[in-house]
């Protein structure tokens, strides 16, 4: 027969052993979004419709109907970096705007900070499913809108 302290060895060391087994299915990592993700002006437009349907003040239907119009001569990307970084690139008519950042995700849900050079940093808030990033216009600005990105490796 095993003595007490023989048996409650066993036990601990089979406890640890267990633990070490059961521990990497409990403590999931959630997969890398890291990469480049650029603006789906198609996507983009079409989710500005649907809120511009929703507007009932004539000069703000107005504004989002001007912004509307300047969706197809924009180009955006934004990179999301393994070590929380983040940048992005806009170009719109004629001019290339550059701003760097932070990002921080919990499940779903992320947050990116940016700011461009000598400006104060600006956080929108979204989601990010599979390859698609959707991003909410900061709650300072007039006109609610959406800006999807899909990952630049899906393509």
């Amino acid at each position: 027969m095993l003595r007490h302290s023989t048996l409650a060895t066993v036990l601990t060391i089979a406890t640890l052993l267990l633990g070490t087994m059961l521990l990497p299915a409990c403590s999931k990592s959630e997969p890398s979004i890291a990469g480049t993700y650029t603006l789906e002006k198609d996507a983009v437009k079409a989710a500005l419709r649907e809120e511009i349907n929703a507007i009932e003040d004539p000069e703000e239907r107005m504004m989002a109907q001007m912004v509307l119009g300047f969706i197809d001569s924009l180009e955006m990307s934004i990179t999301l970096n393994d070590d929380k970084t983040a940048s992005a690139v806009t170009r719109a008519m004629n001019t290339t705007d550059t701003a760097t950042g932070t990002w921080s995700r919990s499940g779903e849900n992320i947050t990116i900070t940016l700011a461009p050079p000598d400006l104060e940093p600006q956080s929108m808030r979204g989601t990010i499913r599979n390859d698609t990033l959707e991003l909410h216009s900061p709650e300072t600005e007039d006109v609610n809108y959406r800006l999807i990105f899909r990952s630049q490796s899906s393509k």
